[in-house]
């Protein structure tokens, strides 16, 4: 299993990474990254970092494979960096893959995601 600091899973050699895609992280803004990712088909493993690193996230053909924080995994690791206000992601097109914790489409866990927020919002306008 991988982990955050790098660590690889396969027993294959280590192929170098693409950097394919970065930015920073404004308020929600992962969401749209995903879409991205999963529209165009795309596989590779994204960093989550904010100082420090927070979170990875692999996508395959598209669809989250693995997810782990510091403090999460699969699922739940997903909608924690979704969850994110601040910092910045990096998205590395490879071969290589880490031994997957997950099997999620993007649009559903999108979708359970914003009724979340919108839940969280509602409940923090009712106090």
């Amino acid at each position: 299993m991988g982990t955050l600091s790098g660590g690889r899973s396969s027993k294959q050699d280590v192929e170098p990474m693409d950097l394919t895609l970065e930015g920073e992280i404004t308020h929600h803004g992962l969401a749209e990254v995903f879409q991205f990712l999963e529209i165009g088909n795309k596989s590779g493993l994204m960093s989550i970092e904010d100082q420090k690193p927070i979170g990875l996230i692999q996508f395959e053909n598209g669809n989250i494979t693995f997810a782990q924080t510091y403090a999460q995994a699969g699922y739940e690791a997903v909608l924690e960096v979704l969850s994110r206000e601040g910092g910045w992601f990096r998205f590395y097109s490879e071969k290589e893959t880490l031994d997957g914790n997950c099997q999620l489409a993007v649009t559903p866990v999108l979708m359970h995601w914003a009724k979340r927020m919108d839940d969280i919002g509602h409940a923090s306008e009712a106090v």
